[in-house]
């Protein structure tokens, strides 16, 4: 009964990281005292899906993102459909593993309060939603950043 009940409210925070769409271009941002400067797009996928949950010097990362920016990220940044990415973190936690899924915030503004608290966090965001004043630090993803032409994110 437990896992039905953690299922549900897990389906519930799956649907609403994959449930509103994006127009812009992704970005990974953290804390800006946290000792990364770069992932592979590899390295990204891994730790969204939950086979990777340690960075920064084997720090577990506590996963964020901006709800709306949600279904852009899992369909072109993790290759899966609303229906895959939920049925993949079902089938994550019914087999024991711990892992969380990612915190969803709606406001931006949240989602910043939580990453300055956090340097173990990482977050997904719409560069177009995201002020360059907020103390944060926009990483590299393959050696690139949003601006660059070659960026591999959406």
């Amino acid at each position: 009964m437990i896992r039905t009940v953690y299922a549900l409210i897990l389906t519930l925070i799956v649907l609403g990281i994959c449930a509103n769409p994006s127009q812009g271009k992704i970005a990974i941002v953290v804390n800006e005292t946290a000792h990364i400067s770069a992932l592979t797009v590899r390295e990204l996928e891994h730790l969204y899906l939950g086979k990777q949950t340690t960075l920064f010097a084997d720090r577990i990362v506590r996963l964020t993102g901006h709800a709306p920016s949600g279904a852009l990220f899992c369909e072109q940044v993790l290759g899966l459909s609303t229906r895959k990415f939920r049925k993949h973190w079902i089938k994550q936690i019914f087999a024991g593993h711990r892992v969380e899924p990612p915190e969803l915030f709606e406001n931006v503004s949240d989602m910043i309060q939580r990453l300055q608290a956090d340097v173990g966090a990482i977050a997904f965001v719409d560069i177009a939603n995201f002020p360059m004043d907020a103390k944060l630090k926009i990483i590299a993803i393959g050696g690139l950043l949003p601006d660059d032409a070659e960026y591999p994110l959406p």
